[in-house]
């Protein structure tokens, strides 16, 4: 699904922080525990301009994407989907985006993260063509960080060669 991506500010704050609310409030339960984005200062994130606000071409917000620079990769830190837009296509438009920005801040790779006890995330993430860099224990969970080499997409599968079609790979 087609969405447009826009630099936020803090006039967003609020919906920001209720569509985060909704998207990861119900990983609490699975989890054991509140994840990060639930803690995280989106006033910062704001300010700090990281943060694009997903919209549908008629200016309704779709959910948010926090990203970060790195040495030689974009980070997507943070992807949040307000209910009624998830599993329509949006978040593979979101990395269809992420491909194409790291691209122009010439970097060769996406990386992104989540948690070890979200198969189906991790899955996703495959099947776009991410593959798992590694593991970090962090004590009280395990973190699996994954990372999209955006110079072999259309090698990558039926994900990878989706998003190396859209980003003209």
């Amino acid at each position: 699904m087609k969405c447009n991506a826009r630099v936020a500010d803090l006039r967003d704050l609020p919906l920001v922080q209720e569509c985060v609310e909704q998207a990861y409030r119900p990983y609490v339960a699975a989890l054991g525990y509140e994840p990060a984005p639930l803690r995280a200062d989106y006033g910062d994130l704001l300010r700090t301009g990281v943060t694009r606000i997903l919209e549908t071409p008629e200016g309704e917000m779709m959910g948010l994407v926090v990203f970060f620079e790195e040495p030689g990769c974009l980070l997507v830190d943070n992807v949040a989907l307000f209910p009624k837009w998830q599993r329509r296509g949006v978040l593979v438009e979101v990395f269809v985006q992420g491909v194409a920005e790291a691209r122009r801040r010439g970097f060769r790779y996406v990386r992104c993260f989540t948690n070890e006890k979200l198969k189906r995330n991790i899955l996703f993430y495959q099947k776009l063509g991410f593959e798992i860099s590694h593991r970090e224990d962090l004590g009280d969970r395990v973190a699996i960080h994954l990372r999209l080499d955006t110079e072999s997409l259309s090698e990558r599968g039926i994900g990878g060669w989706l998003l190396a079609r859209r980003v003209g790979a």
